[in-house]
């Protein structure tokens, strides 16, 4: 691998450069200056694979003008076969070296990682969370000033609030320890995967709607080779 750093950069440029001055030309846009009126556009995708649904997925995102894309696992469905990391890379690179991407853990890894990440921008604090990361986060909570980061997400992969069928109370033990954390900290969104659809509450907390609670957001429905979960506890929301 070869790594190199280039810049400053200004904002909300985009660059255009070759490796080497030979193949292809790659573009990337730089994201915007911080301030308090300045919008950013979030792509939310989850559980993404490499099939024509996550052409369908990517392209869609590539043609949304966004400025950052945020990733709640999982990425490609390897199974330990290593061939499909490199098939996933061809596959994502058009969009991932034009917009920076951010991204979660999946199931498999997210048990033993150490991995916190932690993104600021923008009037957003957004943090990636994992199962082990209890001290990290409320650390992390206290730092905030609300008055200058009025928005704080939380993105992980297993839901805490799931009407799907599939993957049922996955998320319980993490959200026992750590959804009054969130709470207090008024978090306003959670963003999850692992489900393979598409779900959005109210403002919730400890299982009951509440004003001051966090809207949850499933976007498990990127595209993966193992299709949509389909059935829903209800057809309608409550």
């Amino acid at each position: 691998m070869h790594h190199v750093v280039i810049g400053p950069l200004e904002d909300s440029t985009t660059y255009y450069c070759k490796c080497g001055g030979v193949g292809a030309e790659y573009r990337l846009k730089t994201l915007p200056l911080l301030g308090p009126d300045v919008p950013i556009k979030f792509a939310v995708v989850g559980d993404l694979g490499q099939t024509e649904w996550t052409k369908s997925t990517l392209e869609h995102i590539g043609n949304s003008n966004h400025d950052i894309l945020v990733f709640a696992g999982d990425l490609l469905y390897a199974d330990y076969y290593q061939p499909y990391w490199d098939s996933f890379g061809e596959f994502v690179e058009p969009y991932a070296r034009a917009r920076p991407w951010m991204v979660t853990e999946d199931v498999l890894f997210s048990a033993c990682s150490t991995l916190f990440l932690r993104y600021l921008h923008c009037h957003r604090h957004c943090i990636y969370l994992l199962r082990t990361h209890y001290c990290k986060l409320q650390a992390d909570l206290k730092k905030v000033d609300r008055s200058r980061t009025p928005w704080l997400i939380v993105i992980l992969h297993a839901p805490w609030y799931n009407t799907n069928y599939a993957h049922q109370h996955n998320g319980d033990a993490m959200k026992k320890a750590m959804e009054k954390v969130l709470y207090e900290a008024r978090v306003d969104i959670l963003v999850a995967g692992h489900v393979h659809a598409y779900e959005r509450t109210t403002r919730v907390y400890d299982d009951n709607v509440d004003p001051c609670g966090i809207v949850h957001v499933t976007v498990g429905d990127g595209g993966n080779r193992e299709g949509l979960a389909r059935k829903f506890f209800r057809d309608a929301p409550d």
